[in-house]
């Protein structure tokens, strides 16, 4: 993508995506954890190209799907240790990233909630539309 001469884009609707609530990419398993290393490999990409606009969104990614993890592993009970886990992970990776970027404190919030109240927010996002650009 970086190396494009040209990029298009279009605002086109050509495929419709259909969620079931039981459907196999909602259980949640330790596999989703390679998920994270590709994230860490992106951030770690845009700050060695210098792109300290991409650099500090790709961290907040980064630690905003580890809080849709947590929420997806609080479901289960069998998955209360990668809960355990996620938090751990988080935790660290706040306070490193946190001296990179100053991170929002309306994202920190956000991931606080996620981890520690993952059906809470859950239930928060699903009905008053604490959706990505919403105010």
């Amino acid at each position: 993508y970086l190396l494009s001469k040209k990029v298009v884009y279009s605002d086109l609707k050509l495929y419709y995506y259909f969620e079931r609530e039981n459907s196999i990419t909602k259980v949640f398993n330790e596999k989703r954890f390679d998920a994270l290393g590709a994230l860490k490999d992106r951030i770690d990409f845009f700050k060695k190209i210098k792109r300290e606009d991409l650099h500090s969104k790709s961290i907040i990614n980064y630690l905003k799907t580890i809080g849709f993890f947590s929420i997806d592993a609080a479901r289960y009970a069998e998955t209360k240790d990668s809960q355990t886990k996620l938090k751990k992970i988080f935790k660290d990776e706040l306070e490193k990233y946190n001296i990179e970027i100053s991170i929002p404190l309306k994202n920190k919030i956000q991931y606080l909630a996620m981890l520690k109240m993952p059906r809470t927010y859950k239930f928060l996002r699903e009905n008053f539309r604490l959706k990505k650009g919403s105010k």
